[in-house]
């Protein structure tokens, strides 16, 4: 079981791997397109790869960010009996309830069995909101970053996270013709991208304290 000492270590390394993967796809993909000589058509391409894969980067990112802060504050508190401040949220947020025996049964089940089950729900609906998850427009943040009590109010931030989204959205699924994103403004989201991804790794940590 991760240490509750390690956590905001854990999640500077998460961090600093998305980091190093943007960066590495910045310099594949936009570096050799960025100047500003360079035609539409010439940028369109690299532009569209580097949404795309950089949407993945980060998607992955908040989905691990999240499966660890979820497993960590579940176990914490089954084996060591600690809670941690997400904990609430994250059993509202799943609907947990204890049910009891009916009261005319004899048979006697311990507290904490009863609360294993607590534990067995919030694992399970949680895992399974986080694999049926399907990018990081602002809908799909709410509901993984929610239930933890991380929250995420940073309107020009949001407005750089739905834009690369819309963006991979359409390169992905090519819905419409529209003008190709420019090579800086594709830059520019990723990096607001990644403001808001450090703010979710110290929220996260926070919610994992006592």
């Amino acid at each position: 079981m991760p240490n509750r000492g390690n956590n905001a270590a854990r999640f500077a390394t998460m961090l600093r791997s998305l980091r190093r993967r943007i960066s590495d796809l910045d310099t594949r993909f936009i570096a050799p397109v960025i100047d500003p000589l360079t035609a539409p058509q010439d940028y369109e391409v690299p532009v569209a790869a580097f949404c795309v894969l950089s949407h993945a980067a980060i998607e992955d990112f908040v989905e691990q960010l999240c499966l660890y802060t979820m497993s960590t504050a579940t176990e914490d508190w089954l084996m060591n009996r600690r809670t941690a401040r997400c904990l609430p949220t994250l059993m509202a947020g799943t609907k947990a309830v204890v049910e009891y025996e009916d009261f005319r049964s004899l048979a006697v089940t311990r507290p904490i069995d009863h609360y294993r089950r607590l534990h067995d729900h919030v694992r399970s609906k949680y895992s399974a909101l986080i694999l049926g998850n399907h990018g990081i427009s602002v809908a799909y943040l709410r509901d993984m970053l929610y239930p933890l009590g991380i929250e995420f109010d940073d309107a020009p931030l949001l407005a750089s996270v739905r834009r690369l989204a819309d963006e991979r959205g359409h390169y992905a699924h090519k819905i419409g013709a529209r003008r190709p994103l420019p090579p800086e403004d594709a830059r520019r989201l990723t990096r607001d991208c990644l403001r808001l991804a450090k703010t979710l790794a110290v929220g996260a940590a926070t919610q994992l304290s006592g």
